[in-house]
């Protein structure tokens, strides 16, 4: 029954000639260019595949409830699937709003001024981040040079992303085709500025250690660079304790020396989502002077719901100093995280 109502839908969904025509001068312009040896008898089967995808792609409605099909043909030719995907410079996806408002052009640079506007709540607002989740799609190659937001409306609830695009090759880019893509955002951003952490200096000792395989390392002084390269910067402490100080989803699990070095562990939960992060510093009681960590480690123990991301600083401080400092930190937690499919296309011209 069900492959008998399929094939009856399906005998409705034919192509145009013209469109099938198109395919296959283009198909074969393709493969000529790339290998003018192979046979005649080779295209067919890369235009029958082409024609059926095109068959999905006449259907705009279709089209944009299955962006696997777009994606597949993107990854095995961009400059085919720029061509055939339709032009649409707006979009909207649970009352968010994304549309191309200007572009700017000369010779192998492009600006583009893109808007994501909340048309039903105050999801967007002057914290908004695209949180790397954006893709730019396109048939050309180019270097991204950024995507920053450059503005916020508050009373009509819209960001202004510029978005600038770079041919590496020197190429004029005018007339080509751009898909910009975004995946989730964030947004309602905190932030905590030179916030005094509630950790007492008393009988602060060597503490319990473990290995474990780093996420991340940074540092600007050159031997504890060197550390890293020798693989020796490894060793963090157990998380034991759960010091809340304020800081949304935020903990200090660990206090403690190792190896004469001074350690603090800070925990982040649900950090895919909001984006914590911060830095510690000591602060002399007496002075006031500011001792920054020597250098920093980042792990993540646990999967999925259960992960837990941990970022360790480290100062080069002895014992005996140690009672002089207080902590403090700077933070940042996004607090609002929005998934979604926001997708334009447009042609790189000035109007």
């Amino acid at each position: 029954m069900f492959r008998e109502k399929y094939v009856r839908l399906n005998n409705y969904i034919k192509p145009s000639e013209e469109l099938v025509n198109k395919v296959k001068n283009f198909s074969n312009e393709e493969i000529i260019k790339k290998d003018k040896k192979i046979k005649n008898i080779m295209l067919k089967p890369a235009i029958a595949i082409m024609i059926l995808v095109m068959v999905f792609f006449s259907m705009p409605v279709l089209a944009s409830n299955i962006p696997s099909i777009y994606n597949l043909m993107y990854l095995v030719s961009p400059k085919i699937a720029q061509y055939f995907i339709p032009i649409q410079k707006s979009c909207e996806n649970q009352g968010i709003k994304m549309e191309v408002i200007s572009i700017n052009i000369h010779e192998n640079e492009a600006q583009i001024y893109i808007t994501m506007q909340d048309l039903i709540g105050d999801r967007i607002d002057e914290t908004t981040d695209l949180n790397d989740s954006y893709s730019i799609n396109r048939a050309f190659k180019c270097s991204i040079g950024h995507c920053e937001m450059i503005g916020f409306d508050n009373e009509t609830k819209t960001a202004t992303f510029l978005l600038s695009i770079k041919d590496i090759e020197d190429k004029k880019i005018d007339g080509e085709k751009i898909t910009f893509i975004v995946n989730n955002f964030m947004s309602h951003k905190e932030e905590w500025n030179n916030l005094k952490l509630p950790i007492l200096f008393e009988n602060i000792d060597n503490a319990e250690s473990m290995q474990v395989q780093l996420s991340g390392f940074s540092s600007t002084e050159e031997k504890y660079i060197n550390l890293k390269r020798e693989k020796r910067d490894d060793i963090v402490l157990v998380p034991k304790s759960n010091i809340d100080f304020g800081v949304t989803d935020m903990k200090i699990t660990g206090i403690g020396y190792i190896d004469d070095k001074f350690h603090i562990q800070v925990s982040a939960h649900n950090n895919l989502k909001l984006d914590n992060h911060g830095e510690l510093c000591l602060k002399n009681n007496l002075t006031n002077e500011k001792k920054t960590s020597n250098y920093n480690l980042s792990f993540i123990l646990g999967q999925n719901e259960n992960r837990i991301d941990y970022t360790e600083y480290v100062f080069d401080i002895p014992k005996e100093e140690l009672k002089n400092y207080s902590v403090y930190g700077d933070f940042v937690s996004s607090g609002l995280y929005i998934e979604g499919n926001w997708q334009v296309t447009f042609p790189l011209e000035t109007k």
